[in-house]
């Protein structure tokens, strides 16, 4: 008799076991929140079926599309303003340089030019005029924008881009320079690399901060999201300091990194409410600059930022990816929602 109920205890216990088996979910990302998703309703398809939550949009269209297919659409804003960044002497010259040379194939290849990412050699620089981002001028410039953006269009979020510097680390024009004179005073600090780096980080995290609070003042209810980049080379991961409801900081670039340093990233980026990491992926068969990353690479890196805290993820160019089969079989893989949504009737 107890060799009986020990035989149903048993068969009981294995059901049990099978069950939450059947029923358990693997590891994938929540959230997807996609840069470049493509111009086409096939585009927003595919994004749909590789289970996109979140898309930045630059047109009207692209809304469309992806209200359409149940994918929250962020306007996108980038710096306003006339007065541009200054450079070092020394920089200003290599920007030329850079400028000219980039028109010439195989120049930045040949540079290991990383495009806004943390670069290989000590002599690169954006070849992109950001507005400076201390200039009250542009702050205004930057906040009427934002206003219209946020009165005048129907849209979930606004996503911020190209907030950072073009020499990534900081600017010299003439108001960076008062400005930088007064932090010095005011601090009783000594005028040295740390501190004009201490300097131009507070700049940066006000910049974000205060257009943040002005979207919210006006449309509470908007997600508000960015991609830190370009990159500020004092400190690369400085998303924590920010009040975006999802901080893209960059866990693998373009361009192969080691695991290591994808593990390391994804941890501190994970580590914050609003973290989100990004992975950057361009179709190096048509974008030669870049580094191949096949899909067994591709699904490697995915797999890192899982396995390292990563809950939610940032990427670009979704259009290069799902264009390709073998790719879109690896984000299908990866994200909570892929394959359960349909376009609305």
């Amino acid at each position: 008799m107890k060799y009986f109920l020990y035989l149903i205890l048993l068969a009981a216990e294995m059901a049990l076991l099978t069950g939450c088996a059947l029923f358990r979910q693997e590891p994938a990302f929540e959230r997807f929140f996609a840069w470049d998703p493509g111009n086409t309703e096939e585009a927003f398809r595919r994004a749909a079926e590789c289970g996109v939550t979140d898309a930045a949009v630059h047109n009207v269209k692209q809304k469309i599309l992806a209200r359409e297919y149940s994918i929250r659409a962020y306007a996108v804003f980038t710096p306003k303003g006339g007065n541009m960044q200054v450079l070092s002497p020394r920089e200003e010259k290599l920007f030329a340089e850079l400028a000219k040379g980039s028109r010439k194939a195989g120049f930045l290849k040949k540079r290991n030019y990383r495009y806004g990412g943390e670069p290989d050699r000590t002599d690169e620089l954006l070849f992109q005029r950001i507005p400076c981002l201390a200039d009250p001028q542009n702050m205004e410039e930057s906040q009427k924008a934002l206003y219209q953006l946020c009165e005048q269009f129907d849209i979930d979020g606004i996503a911020f881009d190209s907030v950072g510097y073009t020499n990534y680390h900081g600017c010299y024009c003439p108001v960076c320079q008062q400005l930088y004179a007064e932090f010095l005073k005011e601090k009783h600090l000594k005028d040295t690399p740390e501190n004009r780096s201490r300097f131009s980080l507070d700049v940066l995290v006000r910049y974000n901060n205060t257009l943040i609070a002005f979207i919210r003042k006006r449309k509470p209810d908007l997600q508000i999201a960015t991609h830190l980049w370009p990159v500020f080379l004092p400190e690369p991961l400085y998303g924590k300091a920010l009040d975006f409801d999802l901080c893209g900081e960059t866990a693998a670039w373009y361009f192969l990194w080691p695991d290591k340093k994808i593990a390391d990233y994804t941890k501190k980026i994970a580590a914050y409410r609003c973290g989100v990491p990004f992975a950057g992926w361009y179709d190096a068969e048509k974008y030669t600059s870049f580094d191949r990353k096949t899909p067994e690479r591709l699904e490697h890196e995915l797999q890192l930022i899982l396995d390292n805290g990563g809950k939610n993820l940032m990427l670009c160019s979704l259009k290069d990816l799902t264009g390709k089969e073998k790719y879109r079989a690896v984000l299908k893989k990866y994200m909570r929602r892929a394959k359960r949504k349909d376009k609305k009737e």
